[in-house]
């Protein structure tokens, strides 16, 4: 929630090399308590093996999901040289209050899923992420970046428990591990195709125009979405 804009305030007071022995001395705490954690779900010898890598079940989901992290590819990779082209000041502050956003929404929103739906909750959260990334585009000050941030934050705080919970309804129990792999492989994947993509797309038009760009995938995925709305699961 903090790490970007501490990081930020790290690099401009004290220089890189204290900013990633910082990172890595909480890297290292981290995994000396997952060292600590119990397993929860002991081996099976009865369970079955689900063929394959991928979870067919999950690909719907992870679809929108995918289209969630397009756009974060390019807000991780270049909001920082936006915000500094365009004056917005210190762009820690957008990561955090889209982290205090996502978290301030998350409880609600995994309620409404469970009792309206799954696609209820997902497709607001979808709309919500692509104005998000427009108001990226058209803004022009440090309020509109603020903005922003906390409507992208609530999309990605609201679509994130909706679309798991989608993803588990879809499986038997012993395929749920599988299912999260594919579930997770379309985050990295997203954040990635964003990051490439978005990137051949400012060099040659520029920063505003990406936004757009980037505002219309979970656009596009909203209406994919908007076709099964109805369903009362899934």
């Amino acid at each position: 929630m903090l790490g970007p804009y501490a990081g930020i305030e790290l690099y401009e007071r004290f220089g890189s090399t204290t900013t990633f022995l910082v990172a890595a001395s909480l890297a290292a705490g981290s995994v000396a308590v997952a060292t600590t954690l119990p397993e929860t779900r002991p081996p099976s010898a009865h369970a079955a093996r689900p063929s394959g890598m991928l979870s067919a079940a999950a690909l719907y989901p992870s679809a929108l999901y995918l289209a969630f992290f397009f756009g974060y590819g390019g807000v991780v990779s270049f909001l920082p040289l936006f915000a500094e082209r365009e004056q917005l000041g210190n762009p820690g502050r957008f990561y955090t209050l889209f982290a205090l956003a996502g978290v301030a929404v998350r409880p609600g929103a995994g309620r409404l899923a469970d009792r309206l739906g799954r696609r209820v909750v997902v497709l607001p959260a979808l709309v919500a992420a692509g104005l998000a990334l427009a108001l990226l585009a058209a803004g022009r000050s440090p309020v509109w970046l603020g903005a922003a941030a906390l409507l992208y934050g609530i999309g990605f705080g609201a679509g994130t428990p909706a679309l798991m919970a989608m993803t588990t309804d879809r499986v038997p129990l012993e395929e749920r591990g599988r299912a999260m792999g594919t579930f997770y492989t379309a985050l990295e994947l997203g954040i990635f195709a964003g990051a490439v993509l978005l990137g051949l797309f400012a060099e040659r038009f520029g920063y505003r125009l990406m936004w757009w760009v980037a505002a219309c995938v979970p656009w596009l995925a909203a209406v994919a979405a908007l076709r099964d709305v109805r369903r009362p699961r899934g």
